[in-house]
């Protein structure tokens, strides 16, 4: 069903093959030689019941940067797997501003079920350090999450955009859970060293 990444990886991996980077690179090789025809293969790689596969799936789709893979990058940012979520965000963060407007997108349905994975759309915009979302991470600001509104917090310290000053002011002042609170002050102390 998988093909390449059956092939590399098996159907029944559970604990992480420690030659797994050699095994990444032949993926890549193997993966990149056959172009674009297998890419709606890695996409539902993405997706697949073993976890390893998915690791893997999104980092190719971080290395081929195809537009078609950013959709899947964003869904794998609420993967139960915590290190699936990490490659997600280094493949979104490869890819840079061609994945901007899918993160905004994300990130703005506020009544999102999945707050961990809007967590990580705030983090990733920081890091893709571009100022098109300043608007709904200013709005995340809000959010009922407090690791959103830290991740909030993060991106707009990240980005660097003075203008983002008052709203984190007027959010650190309702703040409730102290060390949100302390983080977003730290981001203001560095905003406002900025020139």
């Amino acid at each position: 069903m998988l093909g390449i990444l059956n092939k590399l990886v098996g159907s029944k991996v559970v604990m992480p093959d420690p030659k797994l980077s050699e095994k990444k690179k032949k993926f890549y090789k193997e993966f990149c030689s056959q172009g674009a025809t297998k890419l709606n293969e890695v996409i539902r790689a993405s997706e697949h019941n073993d976890e390893v596969a998915r690791k893997m799936a999104v980092l190719a789709l971080g290395k081929l940067k195809e537009k078609k893979g950013i959709e899947a990058l964003v869904k794998a940012l609420g993967d139960p797997s915590r290190d699936v979520q990490e490659n997600a965000m280094h493949s979104l963060i490869q890819i840079g501003e061609p994945a901007l407007q899918a993160l905004i997108e994300g990130l703005s349905q506020i009544k999102n079920t999945n707050p961990e994975a809007q967590a990580n759309m705030a983090r990733t915009l920081g890091w893709i350090k571009h100022v098109a979302p300043m608007e709904v991470l200013i709005k995340a600001l809000r959010h009922e999450s407090e690791w959103v509104r830290w991740n909030a917090a993060f991106a707009l310290g990240k980005i660097g955009d003075k203008s983002a000053i008052e709203s984190l002011k007027k959010a650190r002042d309702k703040e409730v859970y102290p060390w949100v609170k302390e983080y977003m002050l730290s981001v203001l102390v560095e905003l406002d060293k900025k020139k």
